[in-house]
This record gives structure tokens, sequence and C-alpha cells, in this order.
């Protein structure tokens, strides 16, 4: 039921009622974690929200890149060769995780510049103090009003440069977006999962490693295929299609833009002895 109120625990005290769609929102901001012990009418016993399945109304609309994310293996070549694999969770295919997640954060800009709220434009830039020219992609704030779900990389996307309110090379802004670790794709992929967790569309299981760390797992749901379903691939197919074939120096350019971030913000393991 979409209408249930939930409790939740935080600091020893109960708290609520509140509307599943306000659960799901202190959940996004961080007020309520996936192992806060939840209550609704009907439950048992309190349980972890983890292990809650929030059964929204109907299949929440997915971002272009998060229908990448969910019909992987249309995007990205299964099997090994191609870099660390990840499992989609909609099939239990395998598929390389750098060309899925370079695949997402294309689609991604793209999408926002077919929706009217980012432009997109290779430009000449001067390198190695000016000896030499090189093209970069700048992304510049275009439209306000942006029809994406929350903590989608559309969303961070199109949040960040309203919130900067000048243009910026892609590169910067993709860089913003990931975060430093030791390998930022599987980083950016763990964040988009968890962003269609928070909404329902995945079901999230908090895994202890060591006793100590605290890992999610991810799988698919009833809302998930649902999602899936309702939103194939093929639009963002051909949107790939059409840039290849009218604006390739753009793909091309963004697909370098994001390599460039992916390694800026990779983390290389000291090694050596103290």
């Amino acid at each position: 039921m979409t209408d249930r109120l939930w409790y939740y625990m935080q600091n020893g005290r109960q708290m609520g009622p509140v509307p599943q769609e306000a659960l799901r929102s202190l959940v996004a901001h961080g007020a309520v974690a996936p192992d806060t012990l939840t209550w609704a009418e009907g439950m048992p016993q309190w349980t972890p929200l983890s292990q809650v399945e929030l059964a929204p109304a109907q299949p929440p609309p997915l971002s272009p890149s998060e229908v990448v994310l969910l019909h992987g293996s249309r995007f990205s070549p299964m099997g090994k060769g191609h870099g660390p694999l990840f499992t989609m969770p909609t099939s239990g295919v395998q598929v390389s995780a750098p060309i899925l997640v370079t695949a997402m954060y294309t689609v991604a800009a793209l999408a926002n510049e077919q929706a009217g709220l980012i432009r997109l434009t290779v430009q000449p830039k001067k390198a190695m103090l000016g000896l030499r020219t090189v093209t970069t992609v700048m992304a510049e704030l275009a439209g306000t009003q942006a029809p994406w779900p929350q903590g989608s990389p559309e969303w961070h996307m199109h949040r960040y440069l309203s919130q900067y309110r000048r243009p910026m090379e892609l590169r910067d802004l993709y860089t913003v977006l990931l975060q430093s670790d030791s390998d930022p794709t599987q980083q950016a992929l763990r964040s988009a999962l968890a962003a269609l967790a928070v909404r329902g569309l995945l079901q999230q299981e908090a895994v202890k490693t060591l006793l100590v760390f605290t890992s999610y797992r991810y799988s698919a749901n009833g809302a998930t295929m649902a999602a899936a379903a309702a939103q194939p691939p093929a639009s963002i197919e051909d949107l790939l299609a059409q840039t290849r074939r009218t604006r390739f120096d753009l793909l091309q350019n963004i697909e370098q833009q994001f390599a460039s971030a992916i390694a800026s913000r990779t983390v290389t393991p000291n090694t050596s002895d103290e």
C-alpha cells in the first residue's frame, strides 16, 4: 500500500508516523539509514529499512542513464576482456563496468542537452602553456525545470550547473560528480544503485565485512522489472546513434572528458614500505 504511514527509530526514539514518500526523502537526505528500524501497520515486527520493500504506486520514471544501467548488456560488452566486471541486478549477466559507466554518464550529458537543460559545445583550448591546441566540451546551464528523479546522474549534473551558474568544462563537471576511489567506476555504479534503492527500485541488503565494515548488495524486485519494462532502451540507443552520425566530435570528446575525470579521481594505493 502506497498510503501506509511509517514509523522509524532515531537515536533510540520512535519517530513518525510519516508517509512513504516522506520516508524516502529522509533516506535521500541521510536522516534515515538502510539499517534504521522501521514499522508500519500490518508488519509483525520492527524491521531494518534495507529489508523492507517500499512499493511505489506506479513504476517511478527512470532517468536515461538509469535505463542504461538496468539494460546494461545493450550498452556494454559481456564477459571478460574489457576491465572489471559488473553484475547486472536485473539479469545476473556480467558486463564491463568501465564501458557501462562511460555510457551512463555520456547519456546523462546528452539527455540533459536533449531536454533543453544544458548546452554542450566543442571548443578549442590551449594546452602545454599555449604551445598546442586541443578540443574540450563546455557545459552551460540552459533550463531550470529538470524532470529527472532525484539522485540520478542527470539530476546531479543539472543541479551542480544550476548552483555554479557559469559554463564549465565537462571534464570538471564529471570530476565534481565522481568520488575518489581506487576504482571510481565501481563507486559510480554503487551510487547509481543506491539512488534506485532509495526510490524502491532495487532491494538493498546490508552486508557486514570483518564485523566492522558495511557494504550493500543490490537485487532486482518487482518494481525494478516493471520500471525496466516500461522504459526500454531503444530511444537511448537512437540518441547515441544519431549523435554518432551527426556530432561524432562531440560524442568522442564527451567520452574523452569522462575518461580524464575518471583518471583524476582514481586513487592509487600506496604499497611502499614505510
